[in-house]
């Protein structure tokens, strides 16, 4: 390691561009790495439907607290999701999955939409739920998180209403890992909530819809149905569907709305600018000399040049050297017989190569984003935004300024493809546009054809050929009226390049990309900053156990940076400024991902022996400018529940501890005839006594409110159902009915004067479905009613 006498404040002119971080070795680090475009974008055409096998883990719903719609339609994909898991062959997994499930709702979700109702649950449910009360949000998404981990739950649903600040896109990024993290679904209903960002791979927006009518009862209330609406996804297009529950099967009926193109969003067509630096070394190299162009050594021949295994060859000249003779590609003896003069100086293709990352970085400027390509240019996406620019013209008047400035010599062009705007940019005029309208292979025709981006040898085949011009090629690319010429002519060139698959050697390819009939992936530069930590010191330290302890604060300072991003060092510099100006670099190789201070402490000692502190050292600084992901680690007591999650008993303890033993319940079933009795809560761990089967002759709500909210009825029968009513503000049209079905006071327990119950379950005419009963019958001298007063009407139960 050697001393650099630089300045912690010097700058060079390449430092105008941001600085992506890359691996030792690597040119490419910057880019989406392994992402194959056109892959995804195949996948992404597929609509979603019930019963697909991969479904993402984290999926969000919105949904109204008003009725039982999200958490009907959250427990049916989950049920959904189960079952096509179980259909999948696999000689290792359970015929059944008897795993619990656990459902978790913060104070607000259970005070407006009531708990989960264990005889409302479908049977191969009710004896494997548990379920959480959290107090607040941020004791809900710790519970959820806590389930997530857990291996013995097949998945978990929650509850919470609202937009609360703990659930922002941080805390949902935390549930999309975990849940990848050890394969455990989560649907989070999100009640009367907005659909702020987060990370969750579906989003959905469900609305009670009318149920069709059952075959024995036309007027009661059929098969829960909900109007999904799928707006965000990453794997499969957004749309709108009726689904229904049949019999325990999601069903999809039919689209909201009619699949066509007027009711798809028009997309606007792709523009594409790709800017060529034409002289890229030899501007590299003037700017690192300080110099202005033509001034100075550049106003005399130099050449670039590359060692060879047959001698020196010229991979660059400047203008003077172009004006003496001297070509690219040329031996330097070669050159040096045309101009004795010219002076040389070492290429640096990696150099450049380092240059046109931070370039493509710097122009996402222009656009969303930018694709590397190499070894010169930049190809920049500029769709739908040249009219932040006053237009496409000015768009390409600016780019040329704004690298000009920097001292680039540039070429742009702008049109719908690609290789389209490569080839004008190259070969065209200056600043070209091809615009949507146009014919692109018209605007082509009088370009060679080494716009095509083909290799030499491939060139030199179409010359002898006698194809030097895009025009030439109109018969093969579909441009003559003649469609069997156009075939002959295509399969001519095919037979001739039948066993080039490569694009750069097959021109059809080419050709095909140019004209947007074959897709070109492009591999977007992704910009990562670098971890780094620093102190600025009050007063310059001389002695070493003052380092000692500066490097140790910095080295925890470090730890944390890497933490807070999932990542670990492989390359670590550290760097002391004097207090004359001098700067102390050393640099640390690791040979895998870490950030143990204690181990960074250690292997930065050694290195640190021979440093002259000089007057003082007033600044030290370190740099991660090498990092890799590395999950998060905890103590060697938690090693196997990261590997393979922890067990039920383990997230029990952990959600007791924080949230108290009344919070984690398990509910069973009560020998009783009256809903809130039915149903008792006990520990999640503790034995099920033995209990008789219910005779269900009726459907039970979904969710049970935990005390029944009385209901204002505008118009009933005297012995009858209400015609509408008002429940928490809103008047409900009463569309269907079934009922009355009789519960009697348990004459054990309440006095014979107790009033008795009449339920209905009923459905609006919005589809929502609700549970409700009246108290008593008018004049039966019940519960103290001595003058025939009419009875109340309460409502007590969400169905889904």
């Amino acid at each position: 390691m050697t001393k650099s006498a630089s300045s912690p404040h010097r700058a060079s002119a390449l430092q105008a561009f941001p600085v992506p971080s890359r691996p030792k070795g690597s040119g490419a680090a910057a880019r989406l790495a392994g992402a194959d475009l056109a892959t995804l974008a195949r996948q992404r055409e597929g609509r979603w439907r019930p019963g697909l096998a991969e479904q993402p883990l984290h999926s969000e719903i919105f949904a109204s607290a008003g009725d039982a719609s999200g958490a009907g339609f959250a427990l049916a994909l989950a049920r959904d999701a189960l079952a096509a898991a179980a259909a999948r062959p696999d000689p290792l997994a359970e015929p059944q999955d008897r795993r619990h499930v656990l459902w978790v709702q913060d104070a607000r979700a259970i005070e407006r939409g009531g708990r989960p109702y264990l005889h409302g649950l479908p049977r191969d449910l009710r004896d494997r739920l548990i379920h959480v009360a959290a107090r607040s949000p941020e004791d809900a998404l710790f519970a959820l998180e806590e389930g997530l981990r857990c291996r013995d739950f097949a998945c978990v649903i929650g509850e919470i209403a609202g937009n609360p600040r703990s659930l922002d896109f941080t805390a949902s990024r935390r549930l999309s890992l975990t849940a990848e993290k050890h394969g455990i679904a989560l649907w989070l209903v999100r009640l009367e909530a907005e659909a702020d960002l987060s990370s969750a791979r579906m989003r959905w927006r469900v609305a009670a819809a009318p149920s069709a009518r059952p075959r024995w009862n036309h007027d009661a209330p059929g098969a829960p149905a909900w109007a999904a609406e799928l707006f965000r996804a990453r794997s499969h297009i957004p749309g709108q569907w009726t689904l229904r529950d049949d019999d325990g099967r999601l069903r999809a009926d039919r689209p909201a709305r009619p699949e066509t193109a007027a009711n798809l969003n028009p997309r606007p067509l792709r523009r594409i600018l790709a800017l060529w630096c034409a002289r890229l070394s030899v501007d590299r190299w003037r700017l690192g000399q300080g110099l202005e162009a033509r001034e100075g050594a550049d106003a005399e021949p130099t050449a670039l040049i590359t060692e060879t295994a047959h001698g020196p060859r010229i991979a660059a000249v400047n203008d003077a050297g172009r004006a003496a003779g001297v070509q690219p590609g040329t031996m330097l003896a070669d050159a040096r017989t045309l101009c004795p003069a010219v002076r040389t100086a070492p290429a640096d293709p990696a150099g450049d190569l380092a240059f046109l990352e931070k370039l493509a970085v710097w122009a996402q400027r222009w656009g969303p984003w930018s694709a590397l390509d190499a070894p010169d240019g930049v190809l920049v996406d500029v769709t739908a935004v040249a009219h932040l620019f006053g237009g496409e013209a000015r768009l390409l008047a600016d780019v040329e300024a704004a690298c000009t400035k920097r001292g680039l010599a540039v070429r742009c062009a702008i049109a719908p493809t690609a290789g389209a705007a490569w080839a004008l940019a190259h070969y065209g005029p200056s600043r070209a546009i091809v615009g949507p309208g146009d014919d692109l292979l018209a605007r082509l025709a009088d370009l060679p054809v080494a716009a095509l981006r083909l290799d030499e040898d491939v060139l030199t085949v179409l010359r002898r050929l006698g194809l030097k011009r895009l025009g030439e090629l109109a018969g093969v690319a579909g441009h003559v009226q003649d469609g069997e010429s156009e075939a002959a002519s295509r399969d001519a060139l095919q037979r001739r390049f039948r066993n080039r698959k490569s694009p750069a050697a097959n021109p059809l390819i080419r050709l095909d990309q140019i004209l947007g009939r074959v897709p070109e992936p492009l591999l977007p530069v992704v910009p990562q900053s670098m971890p780094l930590v620093q102190r600025r010191l009050v007063e310059p330290i001389r002695h070493r156990d003052l380092l000692d302890r500066v490097l140790a604060d910095l080295a925890q300072d470090m730890a944390r940076e890497l933490e807070g991003r999932g990542e670990g060092a492989r390359r670590l510099e550290i760097a002391l400024w004097r207090v004359d100006g001098e700067v102390i670099a050393r640099r640390l190789e690791l040979a895998a991902a870490t950030r143990d201070p204690d181990h960074v402490i250690r292997l930065f000692s050694a290195k640190l022996d021979d440093v002259d502190a000089g007057f003082g050292i007033e600044t030290v600084r370190l740099r991660a400018s090498w990092a890799e992901p590395l999950a998060l680690e905890q103590g060697e007591i938690e090693a196997s529940a990261e590997k393979r999650g922890t067990s039920l008993a383990a997230c029990i303890d952990r959600l007791t501890v924080r949230l108290g033993t009344e919070a984690v319940r398990r509910p069973v079933p009560r020998a009783s005839h009256l809903p809130e009795r039915a149903v008792r809560w006990q520990g999640p761990l503790d034995p099920v006594p033995p209990a008789q089967g219910m005779l269900e002759f009726h459907r039970r709500p979904l969710k049970l409110l935990d005390r029944p909210e009385k209901i204002a009825v505008l118009y009933a029968s005297p012995d009858g159902f209400p015609q509408r009513f008002r429940w928490r503000g809103e008047v409900r049209e009463v569309a269907r009915v079934e009922g009355p079905e009789r519960i009697a006071p348990e004459w054990w327990r309440e006095r014979s004067s107790a009033r008795l119950r009449d339920y209905y379950r009923i459905e609006d005419a919005a589809g929502r479905r609700y549970w409700i009963y009246r108290h008593g019958i008018a004049g039966d001298g019940r519960g103290g009613d001595r003058k025939g007063r009419a009875p109340d009407w309460f409502l007590q139960g969400l169905c889904a």
